[in-house]
């Protein structure tokens, strides 16, 4: 407990990485048999991919309070219902289960989303703070993105 292990698997050949599904049902993933290959040869045989709507709450299929961990990239610019995507991420944390956010800043950068479209840093702070998950860490994820760390309650 208290202790993060990683597993870093390093494998080549062709995947298809990128945002995937259609507007209802997105999510930026690898998939292919070279992405499998890698996890198997880490040992990692647990990972599983499960796809979701995370605008509507209780629509992922993980048995509520069962993650330790979640973690939500370069998502929550593709959507306006932001504080439903957290909200779904707090349902699945277990107590004093962590959830990293990192997304595009609202700089401007050579390529990315639009500007108008990048979430405002504040608003998830504060989407966060009344859905109960306490910001435990903040950070510049590389020159475009931000990073936080909320813990559930």
């Amino acid at each position: 407990p208290g202790e993060v292990k990683i597993g870093i698997g390093v494998n080549s050949g062709l995947c298809c990485v990128g945002n995937m599904g259609s507007r209802q049902r997105l999510s930026y993933s690898l998939i292919g048999d070279t992405v499998n290959m890698a996890a198997r040869l880490e040992g990692l045989t647990n990972i599983k991919s499960i796809w979701s709507n995370l605008e509507i709450a209780g629509a992922t299929n993980i048995p509520e309070n069962s993650l330790n961990f979640a973690f939500i990239v370069n998502v929550l610019f593709e959507s306006k219902k932001q504080e439903n995507i957290l909200a779904e991420a707090r349902r699945l944390l277990k107590p004093g289960g962590k959830l990293l956010v990192v997304d595009w800043s609202q700089t401007s950068a050579p390529f990315g989303p639009p500007q108008a479209s990048r979430v405002n840093l504040a608003d998830i702070q504060n989407s966060a703070q009344k859905l109960n998950l306490k910001l435990i860490d903040q950070f510049q994820a590389g020159p475009y993105h931000f990073g936080l760390i909320f813990q559930k309650s």
